[in-house]
């Protein structure tokens, strides 16, 4: 009974993408993976460090998956950003990572979890990403085992569907 907790340690010093943290020392103090989520490991060196000690470790990588370099914008570029006149964030923004997390994660062998997966072109990398489709969205393949779930349940306390936005009067 009770509710069990899995801490996460976090990837870089202050999730900032730069500075390794010290993994094995959190994963001796509990932790059963390595993540900056919230923020991207976005440097590519930094992504590889981190994915060779989940590798090393044995435990997953839980991946935002985003490029900085598209983020902008309050809301996806859809309808929705185009009504109310501001700028969205492009779909690439999202599966340019993932695509990127799932070639460098198979070439080390390493475990990845994709959070909050929200692009049909996200789960088509994850399709074709050589490796086998299983429940849900799972992938395994010899070398490497991808999951993620999908974005609705994580932002459906931020976000709304496009139509509740049009139902709302702008200030």
């Amino acid at each position: 009974t009770g509710v069990r907790v899995h801490p996460v340690s976090a990837a870089t010093i202050g999730l900032a993408g730069s500075t390794p943290a010290p993994w094995r020392e959190m994963l001796a103090a509990g932790c059963v993976a390595i993540s900056d989520d919230g923020k991207p490991v976005a440097d590519a060196g930094m992504l590889g460090q981190v994915l060779h000690a989940t590798a090393e470790l044995g435990v997953p990588y839980l991946s935002h998956a985003e490029c900085p370099a598209h983020f902008r914008g309050p809301i996806h570029d859809g309808e929705a950003a185009h009504r109310f006149g501001v700028r969205g964030i492009p779909t690439a923004c999202e599966w340019e990572a993932v695509r990127n997390e799932l070639h460098v994660a198979g070439s080390l062998g390493a475990r990845i979890h994709i959070c909050h997966v929200s692009t049909r072109e996200s789960i088509d990398a994850l399709r074709t990403s050589g490796r086998e489709l299983t429940l849900l969205v799972e992938l395994r393949s010899p070398r490497s085992r991808v999951a993620c779930p999908t974005a609705w349940p994580h932002t459906a306390h931020r976000l709304r569907a496009p139509s509740d936005l049009w139902r709302q009067r702008r200030p």
